[in-house]
């Protein structure tokens, strides 16, 4: 059985620069270590986070 792939958010420090990045993973460790891969030469992870939906029931939408 495959996992099930997440959206996390990466915050990434290229010298002077902050960027977040989406990573996609299976969890929170697997987005960090794929993270850090990508981005590894004068690039900082800095913080993973998952991607939150928001809730549209609360604020009236209809899709």
């Amino acid at each position: 059985m495959e996992l099930a792939q997440k959206a996390f958010k990466a915050t990434v420090e290229i010298d002077d620069h902050v960027d977040e990045v989406t990573i996609y993973a299976v969890s929170i460790d697997a987005a960090w270590e794929s993270a850090e891969t990508r981005f590894t030469k004068g690039a900082r992870v800095t913080r993973i986070r998952p991607v939150v939906a928001p809730n549209v029931d609360r604020f009236g939408v209809t899709l």
